[in-house]
């Protein structure tokens, strides 16, 4: 079997946005044995509970628990993967340093295109979502399927507001910590103001409720 290491060491809205590429990575190889490495044991919960069929997930804070975690670095690499991928957003250095020690045989990762992805910027110019579509896309893996995207088009956007029942309260959840990091939120002319005109207040009400909900 083929023996796939996958590093997802971020938050859990940022692990939530990887699900589609793990969904890809099996699809693409059903027969795979795939771990995944993730900060904690909620996340842990979080990519158990998504039905993907993903054999090991391993959780650690590497932050409070650095020998742990390089002793579990170094019981993984026994293991002798055949493919490891860092998640997009993950820094050079820790991408380097988590698949190196891990060993496996092919490395993926945006990260390791120098050319491309010369600074962070040039990574945060994408939603994270779409930027695993790109270690996909090294991975020759073309004709994937990200449904629905997390930041709509127009058609998709005007699917959504049909669907509002504005005589209703309507509640919003972002997984995360609501963060104004543009690439974690669609734009509110995208939603907010299609939905519900131009009322800021309405888009007071619910950012509010969002960030009351999942405050941290």
């Amino acid at each position: 079997k083929m023996k796939i290491f996958i590093e997802a060491m971020h938050g859990m809205g940022d692990v939530v946005c990887m699900l589609p590429m793990f969904r890809e990575i099996r699809e693409n190889w059903p027969d795979s044995q795939i771990s995944v490495l993730v900060q904690n044991e909620g996340i842990v919960d979080v990519v158990r509970l998504s039905g993907l069929n993903i054999d090991r997930i391993i959780g650690i804070n590497a932050h409070q628990n650095k020998f742990e975690f390089l002793k579990l670095l170094l019981k993984l690499r026994r293991e002798k993967f055949d493919l490891s991928i860092s998640a997009a957003f993950t820094p050079l250095l820790k991408a380097r340093l988590v698949s190196g020690i891990v060993g496996a045989k092919i490395k993926a990762g945006i990260r390791f295109d120098k050319k491309k992805f010369a600074s962070y910027g040039d990574i945060m110019k994408y939603h994270f979502v779409d930027a695993h579509c790109l270690i996909l896309e090294q991975l020759g893996i073309k004709n994937h399927h990200y449904s629905p995207h997390l930041i709509p088009d127009t058609e998709d956007t005007a699917k959504f507001v049909d669907a509002i029942d504005k005589n209703r309260p309507v509640i919003g959840i972002l997984i995360g910590r609501a963060d104004a990091w543009k690439s974690n939120r669609g734009p509110k002319e995208k939603i907010y103001t299609k939905a519900w005109g131009n009322n800021e207040q309405h888009i007071a009400h619910i950012e509010a409720l969002i960030k009351l909900i999942l405050a941290q």
